[in-house]
């Protein structure tokens, strides 16, 4: 096995440790990072065939780049905005985890000019009022929801 010449430091020449080094290798390596990357990384495709490693881990892990100017860098390439997307669609959450992060989501969308919008089914939308202290109170207002839905008529 053959081994990448040392610097003065003892550093590899394959992975130079300078911001700038790790800058060029994501330079290089956004344009291969999308979808494809994420089917083919790590695959050997053998001596002289292109690299399907990234080779970014050197750089990330000693803080060189962060992982921050990564996700920037892929997703101005590969993500809604390389694609013209200018609305997701997306279903109502109306409380908790998945609604503090659809908020989140929502304000970094709209810096972007993409809107993010919530579909509420006609059947939520009159039952979600009614769903404030929990299942059981909830489930005194189930009759009247399905007399009012016309269901068993």
């Amino acid at each position: 096995m053959t081994h990448a010449p040392a610097l003065a430091d003892g550093a590899s020449s394959l992975f130079p440790p300078t911001r700038a080094a790790g800058h060029q290798r994501a330079v290089e390596a956004v344009p291969r990072l999308g979808a494809a990357y994420g089917r083919d990384r790590n695959h050997d495709r053998g001596l002289g065939n292109e690299n399907t490693v990234s080779a970014l881990s050197p750089y990330v892990r000693h803080r060189l780049i962060t992982e921050r100017e990564l996700v920037a860098a892929v997703i101005a390439r590969h993500g809604a905005r390389a694609h013209d997307v200018g609305r997701i669609v997306t279903a109502y959450a109306p409380t908790g985890y998945a609604a503090d992060a659809l908020d989140r989501a929502r304000a970094d969308a709209a810096g972007d000019g993409i809107v993010i919008e919530t579909v509420l089914r006609g059947w939520d939308a009159r039952a979600w009022p009614h769903a404030t202290r929990g299942f059981f109170p909830f489930t005194e207002r189930i009759p009247g929801l399905v007399r009012d839905a016309g269901i068993g008529a």
